[in-house]
């Protein structure tokens, strides 16, 4: 199947009722429990399978003594502090200008990635843990770069206030008067905590961040970016070069992912990573205040280890490589399982982890990356196609969940305001239901409340 298809078939499935969901609305035979049993089945989301971190860190690293710790003492996902480890290793690079040249193309390491976790899953706990660990070891090693610096936690109110962090420049009082120095937080790597809203504040022509969503598109690209501000004034990026770590429960992730979106490739840019459920609490209602104690120390030797400005992948790996981004597009080109836009990108996301691992490893002293280091960069990025292949089929086949949500909020809204809800105010305030489903998603919805008989 042609991607186009792939597309055409996508439109076609957007926007439906689910036809075994219509069926047992329309029954004649089954009570109204029985049908709201049923109904609650379908629209039940597939299921979310764990991933274990621990399966794809490599033994005896620091990354395995990490997760090791939180295992140890939290019930959080491992699939949370697998991934920050990987990003904060990723920022040091990026701070230091560590690269990986495949065939005379400069890689930066700069990943994309958002972690899609239940609330609650322990972000701050782990992510503050970490931190910690690493800023100890940066203070250890004296360190020209500072942590503060390489993680750049994006909390910005305006486009002004993101680019001029992003620039760096002089801070000025009141009277106008020089009173500081913003350091420029280019590279380093942009954490953001509730990235659905991000997103969604990023996307909105009326959002505060709306100005910066086409810089974050040319960000990814290196190419340069810039913002006029209102005092006439141009803050300017030459070459943005910045990783993205994003976090977000999976439901309202998908809930902002929209077929703009995937056909315009803004999602594409992103490796996902879908953490499983919570672990069992049971028996550590005690945890030390730092968990990581000790850990710096490992840190250390890693940093230490960071021998070359540049590393170069072995004929053997490009082989392998190769091999990789060949058999991800024939299953493209196949079935339209994943466009071309996300094979380039996600693709070339194995050099970065090669690197990673390599370091991870032990092996930083050695210039060459192995074909050992590319299978382990490869093992991950199955994962990350996993999980966006995830992604895709909530938002695509879990419509009818969406739409029903969509009704059941316009009900609650207008009952607030002391209005009943008919099939034409549906049609009004829930973009893209024929008069059929607005009707059945009404009727649905009143079956939940127990306001209505179907």
């Amino acid at each position: 199947m042609s991607e186009k298809s792939a597309k055409k078939k996508r439109k076609q499935q957007k926007h439906q009722m689910d036809a075994r969901l219509r069926a047992v609305l329309d029954s004649k035979v089954i009570d109204q429990g029985e049908k709201q049993a049923v109904a609650q089945l379908l629209l039940m989301d597939s299921e979310q399978k764990p991933w274990n971190g621990q399966r794809y860190t490599p033994p005896g690293s620091i990354v395995e003594k990490i997760v090791d710790r939180f295992a140890r003492y939290t019930e959080a996902p491992l699939e949370l502090a697998f991934a920050m480890c990987l990003q904060f290793l990723a920022a040091i690079l990026i701070g230091k200008g560590v690269t990986v040249t495949i065939q005379g193309n400069v890689v930066e390491l700069t990943i994309w990635l958002v972690v899609l976790a239940e609330s609650g899953a322990g972000k701050t706990l782990l992510e503050d843990n970490i931190r910690k660990s690493l800023q100890r070891a940066l203070a250890g090693l004296d360190e020209k770069i500072k942590p503060a610096e390489l993680l750049w936690d994006l909390a910005a109110k305006s486009t002004s206030q993101w680019m001029f962090e992003w620039a760096g420049g002089e801070i000025k009082d009141a009277k106008g008067e020089v009173v500081g120095v913003e350091p420029s937080r280019n590279r380093s790597t942009i954490i953001v905590d509730e990235a659905s809203d991000f997103f969604k504040n990023l996307k909105n022509p009326r959002g505060h961040l709306y100005d910066m969503y086409k810089n974050l598109l040319d960000a990814y690209s290196h190419r340069r970016i810039g913002h006029n501000t209102r005092g006439g004034g141009k803050l300017e990026v030459e070459r943005p070069v910045v990783g993205f770590l994003g976090m977000a429960t999976p439901g309202r992730f998908c809930e902002q992912i929209t077929e703009a979106d995937i056909e315009g490739g803004f999602f594409w840019r992103f490796a996902l990573l879908l953490a499983g459920e919570r672990r069992s609490m049971i028996g550590k209602a005690i945890f030390p205040g730092d968990m990581l104690d000790g850990i710096e120390q490992s840190w250390a030797d890693l940093l230490k280890s960071i021998v070359h400005q540049t590393y170069v992948a072995s004929p053997k790996s490009l082989e392998k490589f190769r091999n990789t981004f060949d058999a991800l597009a024939v299953q493209s080109e196949r079935d339209g399982s994943f466009p071309a836009a996300y094979v380039r990108r996600i693709s070339w996301i194995v050099h970065r982890l090669a690197l990673l691992y390599h370091l991870l490893l032990g092996k930083g002293s050695v210039q060459e990356i192995d074909t050992e280091d590319y299978e382990w960069a490869e093992r991950l990025l199955a994962e990350f196609n996993r999980s966006t292949s995830w992604v895709l089929k909530q938002v695509f086949d879990s419509e009818s969940v969406k739409m029903l949500q969509r009704t059941e909020r316009l009900i609650a809204t207008r009952r607030a305001k002391g209005l009943a809800t008919n099939e034409r105010d549906v049609i009004n305030n829930v973009r893209g239901l024929s008069t059929r489903d607005a009707r059945d998603y009404l009727r649905l919805a009143n079956m939940k409340s127990g306001d209505a008989d179907v």
